[in-house]
């Protein structure tokens, strides 16, 4: 079995937020499936990022440290699934969990956002020059998920997003488990689940849009592929439509 797991590149308009060394930022968001079996490859995008977004590191809370070995020159944010318990850390495996990582130069101006999220959306503020954008990533619950149920969950993003808009500009980025059908654009293929149609509501409403999904975009028109099974297009990035992002 051959499994192609995605990362999506964000390529931000720099002035507006970073000094001259940063005219731009290379933000990427990838999904782990576990740190365990993942690390040298984390390892080689952080090496050519900015910052990452990793979903399902699968680590218990007593865990998350080993973030911090991925790469000596990153700093980290990270949350487990919230009914993971320390006791049985070394008695089965974990799931879930979401992290943001990002070069340590960019400490000073990046800010973890504590009282935002939860175990599935996780927040830092960047700000630079008198400008704050709210980075957000997420790993959203799959269509027939026990443990977790989506429209909770994007009920919890639309309130962090218009959190976060009152105070400065957005992006969200990360594993949406949200398949676009053709209608999105020919990017998209299959069926639009249900999930999406709420989802682009969502997204809709705050003036936001699905930018990965734009002809403007460059690379596979998938995001999850698993030989004999199948594909889908459920990772994505949301911004404003002047951004531009390369999958």
């Amino acid at each position: 079995m051959t499994l192609f797991l995605p990362f999506i590149m964000f390529m931000s308009h720099a002035s507006k937020y970073m000094a001259d060394k940063y005219s731009h930022l290379v933000i990427r968001a990838w999904n782990m499936k576990g740190l365990s079996n993942s690390s040298v490859y984390a390892g080689k995008l952080l090496h050519d990022s900015d910052i990452c977004v990793f979903s399902e590191h699968h680590l218990y809370p007593c865990e998350l440290y080993k973030l911090n070995n991925l790469h000596a020159e990153y700093e980290c944010f990270g949350r487990s699934c919230s009914i993971l318990d320390d006791s049985m850390a070394n008695v089965r495996p974990g799931y879930g969990g979401i992290a943001i990582m990002w070069r340590s130069e960019l400490s000073h101006a990046i800010t973890r956002c504590n009282d935002m999220g939860n175990d599935r959306i996780i927040v830092v503020k960047l700000e630079s020059n008198n400008s704050i954008i709210f980075i957000i990533g997420v790993y959203l619950p799959q269509q027939q998920c026990y443990i977790s149920n989506f429209d909770e969950y994007v009920g919890k993003l639309d309130s962090v997003i218009c959190q976060c808009k009152s105070v400065g500009d957005v992006i969200v980025t990360g594993d949406f488990n949200c398949n676009f059908g053709r209608e999105f654009g020919i990017r998209c293929s299959g069926v639009t689940t249900r999930n999406a149609r709420y989802l682009n509501h969502i997204v809709t409403g705050h003036n936001l849009s699905i930018i990965d999904l734009g002809e403007s975009c460059t690379g596979p028109y998938c995001t999850f592929y698993v030989e004999g099974v199948g594909q889908s297009y459920i990772d994505h990035c949301i911004d404003h439509v002047s951004q531009t992002v390369r999958l």
